[in-house]
């Protein structure tokens, strides 16, 4: 296949939590779709409309497609991208198929306020900031563009318009994504499964990131589905967990990991400046489960970036870790960070140790 190719723009539609389509969770937005959004387009109408069909027609004729040159500039720069790790060992389908449906539209309720988190992904994350008078603080943060969006809320005549537009197309889908909020705590993930023929959702696999704490319902995905997958988020353990997503029961979260092993796929985790200097205990404590580390890059002011001192041994698990932390720091930005996460501390009553 050609050097531009990348699988997922004949495979994943994505919206994100400001409602925009893009072509991954990774790439910019594109002129030619920049205008189409969940709330003016279905899913479908958006990924087999004649805008998608030019840009797959392009990206086959070897064209650099807007949008993506976070990969093109890695490549240049490593030889290695995420479009490269998304073609890897994959067919290359050359048509619409086989689709990995990952929409951020079912909700953002959420248990749990992760510090690090974007608020508009969690409802928790966004009354803590409102009570503990941090919202501006936390505004004030530099932080990549995309996040500067605020989300809208999907009223219930247009989700219900979006869902129906998803049933309509069930066969397309492979593989169904869910991300929250916790995704398990939402009622239009579990209206959207309920609605899927049986018979076709055997044919189906769903994929639920999740922070494990409540586990209702995972039995019967299982059943009813050809497979269930679960990215179980976690940034420390113990004490240290309790602090990075506060107010988590850790020992439920235990118990809840060793339940559910067979089905966890790997253990998500959030590098940031709390936790840098942990990394390899951390892939131990875990262990068997394999840990994928992805580094906080926005906002900046939590960034490993700002490490002050750089020189220090750190265990770097990967090329994004590494790419982040050798980025140029920010003191005024990490300032800011160690002064939100000091107040964080009064404001829960709990240090960070």
């Amino acid at each position: 296949m050609n050097d531009k190719y990348c699988i997922k723009l004949f495979t994943e539609i994505f919206s994100d939590s400001a409602s925009r389509y893009r072509f991954c969770c990774h790439a910019n937005t594109n002129s030619k779709i920049e205008g189409m959004t969940v709330h003016n387009t279905l899913p479908f109408d958006f990924f087999l409309s004649k805008e998608m069909d030019q840009i797959r027609e392009d990206v086959l004729n070897d064209k650099p497609i807007a949008g993506c040159e976070v990969c093109y500039k890695a490549e240049a720069k490593y030889g290695q991208s995420y479009r490269t790790g998304y073609n890897k060992n994959k067919e290359h389908p050359t048509t619409v198929k086989n689709i990995d449906l990952k929409l951020r539209i079912f909700g953002t309720l959420c248990n749990l306020g992760c510090y690090m988190c974007i608020p508009f992904d969690s409802s928790t994350r966004r009354k803590e900031l409102q009570e503990s008078g941090l919202r501006d603080l936390w505004n004030s943060f530099a932080k990549e563009e995309w996040a500067l969006d605020k989300p809208i809320n999907l009223g219930k005549q247009r989700y219900e318009e979006i869902e129906n537009n998803l049933i309509a197309n069930i066969d397309y889908c492979k593989r169904l994504r869910f991300y929250g909020g916790e995704p398990l705590m939402l009622p239009r993930m579990w209206s959207f499964l309920e609605r899927i023929p049986e018979h076709k959702a055997k044919n189906i696999e769903v994929l639920i990131s999740t922070n494990l704490t409540q586990t209702t319902g995972i039995e019967w995905i299982k059943k009813r589905f050809k497979r269930l997958i679960l990215k179980v988020s976690a940034d420390h353990f113990g004490k240290r967990l309790a602090w990075i997503r506060y107010p988590i029961d850790v020992d439920q979260f235990e118990r809840n990991l060793e339940t559910h092993k067979n089905d966890i796929d790997e253990i998500t985790c959030a590098v940031s400046i709390l936790n840098v200097h942990d990394l390899e205990a951390i892939e131990k404590h875990y262990a068997p489960h394999k840990v994928f580390f992805d580094a906080v890059h926005n906002p900046i002011s939590l960034s490993i970036r700002n490490l002050p001192n750089k020189n220090v041994s750190l265990y770097i698990p990967n090329q994004e870790v590494a790419n982040e932390l050798n980025l140029s720091p920010q003191p005024l930005e990490y300032a800011k960070g160690q002064e939100y996460i000091r107040k964080l501390e009064q404001h829960r009553g709990l240090k960070y140790v």
